[in-house]
């Protein structure tokens, strides 16, 4: 996982890409965001993906691990009228954080 904040987007891009592909394990699928200056970006290989991203807009989530309550939050905040871009748990975050 990673995070630049400012800067120049294309040498920031270029930064976050060769950071990312240090991670110990083989041939690394990258994932990039960029709301305003910010970018934050992921690491996951195709057999074992732990992190996640969560689709472009305002809010951007980027998640390690399990959300453990990841189908009663997406149920809660359905019924809040707030319907997060996917099942995926960083989606489910960003829309979190959009509510409350």
């Amino acid at each position: 996982m990673i995070a630049i904040l400012g800067g120049d987007p294309r040498r920031d891009e270029g930064l976050a890409r060769r950071a990312l592909a240090a991670v110990p394990y083989p041939v690394p699928d990258v994932s990039l965001r960029r709301v305003g200056d910010c970018l934050l970006g992921i690491a996951t290989r195709p057999d074992f993906v732990d992190e996640a991203i969560s689709a472009p807009g305002e809010v951007v989530a980027v998640l390690t691990g399990v959300l453990e309550n990841a189908e009663a939050l997406y149920a809660t905040l359905q019924r809040s009228g707030v319907i997060p871009a996917s099942r995926a748990p960083a989606d489910i975050v960003a829309a979190a954080f959009r509510r409350y």
